[in-house]
């Protein structure tokens, strides 16, 4: 399950189960449609999509302002984990079971870039842009072999 406040502060959105409901200040649903499970969603900043991946490996593109309209979709290959959109929201970076991070452009979904050498097993690395111009990328790895009991 993923809970974010929508960019008004005045609603949330949750994804879990078969469904993902946007909900006001006091819990009454404002909105409602099926989905597969969320696991990670995002806003671009200015408020106008939402970005999500879902635990069947889709990669969805929704439209606040028309009423949580979906724009586009598309389909990988492996396990998608998290989202980190870009602050000028041209781009997002995947995570993923797979050993990479990838770079894709959010209008036409192609990948612009990967980043091979993260692992992710037990723990989950949410990968994130960063520095004065967003021009870093940074990740983490936590394979089984660094777990202890």
């Amino acid at each position: 399950m993923v809970c974010r406040w929508l960019p008004d502060g005045q609603n949330f959105i949750s994804g879990g189960g078969n469904a993902i409901t946007v909900r006001n200040l006091r819990g009454t649903v404002i909105h409602q449609w099926n989905s597969d499970h969320l696991l990670d969603l995002a806003f671009n900043p200015d408020g106008s999509k939402m970005v999500c991946v879902d635990d069947e490996g889709k990669l969805l593109v929704y439209s606040i302002k028309d009423g949580f309209r979906e724009l586009n979709h598309c389909q990988m290959s492996y396990t998608l984990t998290s989202i980190s959109v870009s602050k000028d929201s041209k781009y997002v970076l995947l995570s993923s079971m797979a050993p990479e991070v990838l770079l894709l452009d959010i209008e036409e979904f192609k990948c612009l870039r990967s980043f091979k050498g993260q692992a992710q097993q037990i723990f989950m690395g949410r990968s994130c842009f960063g520095g004065p111009e967003e021009n870093f990328v940074l990740s983490g790895s936590a394979g089984i072999q660094n777990y202890k009991k």
